[in-house]
């Protein structure tokens, strides 16, 4: 497999807080923006010892109200106190590794990124692992989209794909892969002035 340089990301949490509410699942997705290749991808479920961080009871009342399956799949290891961190975000670490090119850096894309990539980086800071993402090469999908676009907010919403999955981190990974690659195809095919 070629190199590929961008990662799509999207997190569950127990809140809304980066400097305060824990990370559940993480979900990341290796994927070339030009040629629109893409990897599966990956999902790390956390544990709950991520150092000073609580869960918010809003948000866990939310998440009682979900199937369970879904609730059984992101809150796998959370309750588990022998759960390893800092081995998870070492997965995740050498997923990134294993795609990259290794000369490159790593693009963290997400969406909305002021959320996903603050509680990313607070959580490697937190369990003491090297963050593989610099905080000077990130992208928000929808700055980009909007930028391609000329901010019709109103393109950018019918291009919207439908979503028949259940609500994963790593299934919204996917689905905003088709919705970026989606805007892009409909820009690439405009006639040109």
């Amino acid at each position: 497999m070629r190199c590929l340089n961008s990662f799509m990301v999207d997190l569950e949490t127990t809140g809304t807080r980066p400097d305060l509410n824990h990370v559940v699942e993480i979900s990341i997705v290796a994927f070339d923006p030009i040629t629109q290749e893409r990897d599966i991808g990956i999902t790390i479920n956390m544990g709950r010892s991520q150092g000073n961080r609580v869960a918010d009871p809003q948000t866990l009342g939310w998440w009682s109200g979900q199937p369970r399956e879904i609730k059984h799949s992101v809150f796998k290891n959370f309750l588990n106190p022998e759960f390893d961190n800092l081995k998870a975000l070492q997965e995740l670490n050498d997923y990134i590794l294993k795609h990259r090119d290794p000369f490159g850096k790593a693009v963290f894309w997400s969406k909305p990124l002021h959320f996903d990539f603050m509680f990313l980086q607070g959580l490697y800071k937190d369990v003491g692992v090297y963050c593989p993402f610099p905080y000077y090469i990130t992208l928000d999908m929808w700055s980009y989209c909007a930028g391609l676009l000329n901010f019709d907010r109103v393109t950018y919403d019918s291009l919207k794909p439908e979503r028949t999955d259940a609500h994963s981190s790593l299934a919204d990974c996917q689905w905003q892969l088709d919705w970026l690659f989606e805007v892009q195809n409909y820009v690439r095919a405009q006639p040109k002035d």
